[in-house]
């Protein structure tokens, strides 16, 4: 699932794009993508339209129209977007587009999604998208000092699960939240009354650290190859310990949700 590094590449795609460019049709190929409007009211709202901003919020994409209308975009687990001249848009991603934006001179912006748990909606206030109106910090403006206040009003959750849950930080996910751990060397089966002082400061370091290299790798080119190979999440195939190569990384359920780690260097 694309989370707050490759959305915030979307972001920086979907400005370099489609900002300050007439919408002239919208083609709905999907409406159960559409999650709380109908496919004749984003057609009427976005037609004619222009994109004047985008931005990021946890994982959703938040777009302004030139009207009172912000459009939102949840990527799901395989979402993605391609923009670029309607001749030249290949039959895969024709297959799977769910949204069709039309723009002036033939270009498109398709908004993919391949497993359908994508979500578009269409309000004149965010206040009105719950997830939204819910959500957590966002990590990279978080304090050190409001981060490990986090930690202690939930001792008794488990560490994966507060990092992954988008009501007390926004924008992490699992993949993340794996990597986060690695970095930290804390064991992902740990509730978080289980981890010392030390351990939770070493987390938040990390966050801070990972996030911006990853936002900036993803600003770039939105290329997941390009990890560091001292990161875990380069080695989610091998299972090769990036720390020794000697050691084999470990895959296991933890809170519900698949997890990698080292049973070694995030031992308690």
């Amino acid at each position: 699932m694309p989370e707050l590094p490759q959305v915030k590449g979307f972001v920086t795609y979907f400005k370099s794009t489609c900002l300050h460019k007439k919408i002239d049709t919208t083609y709905c190929e999907d409406e159960d993508f559409i999650e709380n409007t109908s496919c004749s009211y984003l057609q009427h709202v976005l037609n004619g339209r222009q994109f004047i901003d985008v931005y990021r919020r946890g994982k959703y994409l938040i777009a302004e129209l030139d009207d009172n209308h912000v459009f939102v975009l949840h990527f799901g687990m395989t979402g993605n977007l391609s923009y670029g001249l309607k001749k030249n848009v290949s039959d895969d991603d024709k297959q799977y587009a769910k949204v069709i934006l039309e723009f002036e001179k033939d270009y498109q912006l398709l908004l993919i999604n391949v497993r359908k748990l994508g979500k578009l909606y269409l309000t004149t206030s965010l206040e009105n998208i719950k997830p939204l109106k819910n959500m957590g910090p966002e990590p990279l403006k978080l304090e050190e000092t409001n981060f490990i206040t986090l930690l202690e009003n939930h001792p008794n959750k488990n560490i994966k699960s507060f990092l992954m849950d988008q009501s007390l930080i926004a924008g992490i996910g699992n993949e993340l939240s794996n990597e986060l751990l690695f970095q930290a060397e804390i064991d992902p089966h740990l509730k978080i009354k289980n981890i010392n002082d030390k351990k939770r400061k070493k987390l938040y370091a990390a966050m801070q650290d990972i996030l911006k290299k990853a936002v900036n790798i993803f600003t770039k080119n939105k290329d997941s190859s390009q990890y560091p190979k001292s990161w875990l999440l380069a080695h989610q195939e091998d299972l090769v310990c990036p720390k020794n190569k000697k050691h084999d990384l470990k895959k296991e359920t933890i809170a519900g949700r698949s997890a990698i780690y080292c049973p070694l260097h995030q031992s308690n």
